[in-house]
This record gives structure tokens, C-alpha cells and sequence, in this order.
């Protein structure tokens, strides 16, 4: 048995060697366990079979907070890749990944002789073989044999290294060693881990057996923004989706973490730059607009729209150059965007994410402009917003609305009508069965129509015909299709 004071001694040491300061504890548990600043070691631990084993034990969990995550702020994204991937236990995703990224640099990146090796994975493992699933410790198993170099023998069962578990630790490794970045390191991660840990944690009992992982609170600083700007935009809808959407009804809420809808809106913004390099930017000082219906005929640039969309459609598949700040337009007019934010619109993340970045656009479209600005988000529900010329403001909520929620498209487009804007644009996926609940729409659209320019963009494969033509224009998008592809200044 190693004595608890010896214990210290090796924690102080190995905390001094990598310059942090953690505070230690030995506990009543079965497990080791790590929260921020602090790590609890169990008295099991203690009876290792050498001090060499404690002491690559204590190194392995401070180099959580060294190697991976580094941070608190870093665990919290990993937690929310894994709730955007659909993975029920994204404490344990976290934990996985600790275990992975710290192991890696460990017995890659410090010199140890094969003997240390042995001994931290030995540690490591014995650990886990009191606290995780068999499968999570096989899976470790397999891992840390692989960055090791040498399996440890004796620690699972013949029949056990090979199999199933033995091909995912080989694409774990091979993802651990790529160069990609963190954050696609742990999109990956989560995309191959996903079936493994939904089979072992589908309730909150087994959920009891994780080791504490910081809780999943709001960002407290940027640190974190780089890489979550880096994660799919779709990938943080859908975990917003999750983690604020129950509990709301179908009220319109906003995502209250600053830092995750600066990164969502960051992401956003990529893409609408993103169609504006596909169209070819212009010299300096002139950039892309939209070309509508009133507009000088030669101006519409038709070589350059059918380049970048394949059709010319005014208002929505039309270009001109416009003029930088020296030649703003000053002419008043009013736009209203009624948004879809329901839960139809996840399925998949990639409608919400395109009509986000259409409405983003739109907006975007307005620079240059003297145009009284208003939004009405809606699902089950209606919140209907007048920015006036603070398109800022609008692009902060666009980014940080929630999806969820039924779709009352009617009640919508009623208080849409209150704007009484001159351009309106309506971006849905029409997920409405009930034909007399699409007759009030068709019905109401048709009188709005009458004394708007109104655009319905439907994000919906071409199925929902009934909204086609009543004196509008009306346009089919894929779920993936960029639904504003103009280019605009930034």
C-alpha cells in the first residue's frame, strides 16, 4: 500500500512539473475522479501495484488539464459536439476524449521508455476497469496499446483483442494522429463514438457511473470561440436545439451563451461570404448587390447570375455591381422576413442552418440602403421584431434563435402584416398538413400580396406545391441548396 502522504508528495511533484496548480484529495470512492482544479483520488488507488503506477496515474489526469482539455471552457465543446452528434452521455464523450488526447501526447510527446509505458497504461486501465463499461475499457484498451506500441498483456481477454471494438480503436488513432484541428478531431471522435456510447448510457443510471465532469454552463470567456467557429454550423444548431429547447414550449427563446451565437453567426456569415467568392468579386471598392424589378435593365448582370446560379430569377437569383460608400442608396423602403424556427426545420439541421444564412444574407443585402428592417420568428408560436435600421441587433437574434417548437405559419403572416413592409420574405419548410390550415395561409397570403412584393422560399424538396403562385412568387429549395447565393459586402 502507498501511504497517503507519500501520495501528496508524488501529486505536488507532478503538478509542480507541469506548472499548474490543482488542489488534491484521497476519497471514499471507486473512482478517480477530476473536477476543475481539483482532482479526488481514490483510496483504490493507493493499493497500485508500484509508486511508478500512482505516479502515471496522477500525471495522466493532470495532463487533463494540460494536454486536452487545457480547460474547462475546452470540455465544454467537446460536450457540445457530442450533443449536436446526437450522443445522450456528452459528459462521457468528454471524458473519452480527455482520456484520448491526454494519452496520446503522454506516450507520444514525452520520451517514456517502454517500461514507463507499460506502467501508465497499466494505471490508466485499472482505473477503468473499476469504473467504466467493459466495452469503454476495451476500447482503451485497444487505444492505448496502439499509441503505446506494445499491447499490455493480461489486462482483457484473448477473444477480446480483436473484434468490432479493436476497428473503431484503429479509426480513434488514426484520427488522434491526423493533423486535422481539435475541433474536427472531435467531430470525428463523436461521429465514430456515437453508437458505442448510446448503447452503454441510455439511462441516468448509467450516467451515475461517469467520473465528474465540469458542468455544462455558459462560456465564461472567448478562449473557446476559434473553435467552435471551426465546428459545422449544423452541428451547433442542433445541440442548441437540445440543450435549450426543453422546458421552452413553443415560446420563441434565444440561445443565452454569447459565445456559442457569436460562433454560430461567425459561421453564418462564412457562409454568405462564401456564395459572394463563388460569384467573382469585382474591383475594388464595388461589390455584388441584388438586382430587382425597377432597377436600370442594363444593369442586370445576366452572364454573371447564370455563372453563379444556373437561372436568372429576380429578386432572389439576380445580380448588379453596386457601389461602395460613395455611393449609397438613399431611397426608404421597409423588408419583413418571416422566419421559420420550428423543430421541422432540424430534420435535417441543414434547413435551419440554410434559412438562417438566407435571412443573414437578406440583411446583409440592406448595407448601402435607408430600409426599416423587421423579423417575425415563429413556430407553435409568433415574436414579431422591429429593428428599424439596426441591422446588428437582427443578425444577433437570427443567430441566436432557437429551433423547436410546431409551426403556425398563419398567425405568423398575421402579425408579419402589421409591418406593413413593401418587400416580404417568407422562409419555411411549410410543414402543414391540414388543408383548411393551408387554405388561411393561401388565402392570406393572396391579400398581402396584393399590397406587398411577397417571396415564399420554401426549403422543402419541391413537395409543398400548394404555395405556388396566387400572385407571389414562390421559390423550391433542397435542404442543402443555397438558399441566397448573391454576393454582398461584409
Amino acid at each position: 500500500m502507498i501511504y497517503s502522504g507519500e501520495a501528496w508528495r508524488i501529486f505536488s511533484e507532478e503538478a509542480a512539473r507541469y506548472g499548474i496548480q490543482v488542489n488534491f484529495d484521497i476519497v471514499q470512492s471507486p473512482q478517480t475522479v477530476f473536477t476543475w482544479g481539483w482532482l479526488k483520488l481514490s483510496q483504490r488507488a493507493l493499493y497500485l501495484p508500484s509508486r511508478d503506477h500512482l505516479r502515471m496515474l496522477i500525471r495522466h489526469k493532470l495532463g487533463y488539464r494540460v494536454y486536452f482539455p487545457g480547460s474547462h471552457e475546452l470540455e465544454k465543446v467537446a460536450m457540445i459536439v457530442a450533443t449536436g452528434k446526437g450522443i445522450g452521455a456528452p459528459q462521457c464523450f468528454a471524458y473519452l476524449c480527455s482520456d484520448f488526447f491526454t494519452a496520446a501526447n503522454i506516450l507520444l510527446n514525452e520520451g517514456l521508455d517502454e517500461r514507463s509505458k507499460r506502467i501508465y497504461v497499466e494505471a490508466v486501465l485499472s482505473e477503468s476497469a473499476r469504473v467504466d463499461p467493459k466495452s469503454i475499457m476495451i476500447l482503451k484498451y485497444h487505444v492505448l496499446s496502439m499509441l503505446s506500441g506494445a499491447p499490455v498483456h493480461g489486462l482483457v481477454k484473448a477473444g477480446e483483442e480483436a473484434g468490432e471494438l479493436a476497428e473503431l480503436a484503429k479509426k480513434v488513432v488514426d484520427t488522434l494522429l491526423s493533423s486535422s484541428s481539435i475541433a474536427f478531431k472531435l467531430v470525428r471522435l463523436a461521429e465514430l463514438l456515437a453508437d458505442l456510447l448510446n448503447k452503454e448510457f441510455r439511462s441516468i443510471e448509467d450516467l451515475r457511473r461517469l467520473p465528474e465532469i465540469f458542468p455544462l454552463s455558459d462560456f465564461e470567456t472567448d478562449r473557446a470561440l476559434t473553435m467552435l467557429s471551426e465546428i459545422p454550423v449544423e452541428v451547433l444548431e442542433n445541440a442548441a436545439y437540445l440543450l435549450y429547447s426543453k422546458g421552452s414550449g413553443d415560446t420563441i427563446s434565444f440561445k443565452p451563451d454569447r459565445v456559442l451565437v457569436q460562433a454560430i453567426k461567425v459561421s453564418l456569415r462564412d457562409k454568405v461570404l462564401s456564395a459572394r467568392k463563388a460569384a467573382g468579386l469585382s474591383e475594388s471598392g464595388r461589390y455584388y448587390g441584388t438586382w430587382t424589378m425597377g432597377d436600370d435593365p442594363s444593369k442586370l448582370l445576366v452572364r454573371d447570375t447564370l455563372r453563379t446560379f444556373g437561372v436568372v430569377a429576380p429578386p432572389l437569383y439576380s445580380l448588379k455591381l453596386v457601389d461602395g460608400e460613395g455611393s449609397r442608396e438613399t431611397s426608404s423602403s421597409s423588408l419583413c422576413i418571416v422566419l421559420d424556427v420550428s423543430s421541422s426545420m432540424l430534420f435535417p439541421p441543414s434547413k435551419a442552418v440554410n434559412a438562417k444564412a438566407g435571412a443573414l444574407g437578406l440583411i446583409e443585402g440592406l448595407k448601402g440602403r435607408k430600409t426599416h428592417l423587421s423579423i417575425c420568428f415563429f413556430n407553435s408560436s409568433s415574436l414579431f421584431k422591429s429593428y428599424g435600421y439596426s441591422y446588428g441587433d437582427a443578425a444577433d437574434d437570427i443567430a441566436s434563435v432557437v429551433i423547436g417548437g410546431g409551426t403556425d405559419l398563419y398567425s405568423a403572416l398575421v402579425e408579419a402584416s402589421k409591418a406593413e413592409a413593401e418587400t416580404m420574405f417568407v422562409i419555411t419548410d411549410a410543414e402543414i398538413n391540414d388543408p383548411v390550415e393551408r387554405g388561411r395561409v393561401v388565402e392570406l397570403l393572396r391579400e398581402l400580396s396584393d399590397r406587398a412584393g411577397v417571396n415564399v422560399i420554401l426549403i422543402d424538396d419541391g413537395r409543398n406545391s400548394w404555395m405556388d403562385g396566387h400572385g407571389w412568387r414562390t421559390f423550391h429549395l433542397a435542404a442543402g441548396e443555397p438558399l441566397l447565393g448573391r454576393v454582398i459586402s461584409l
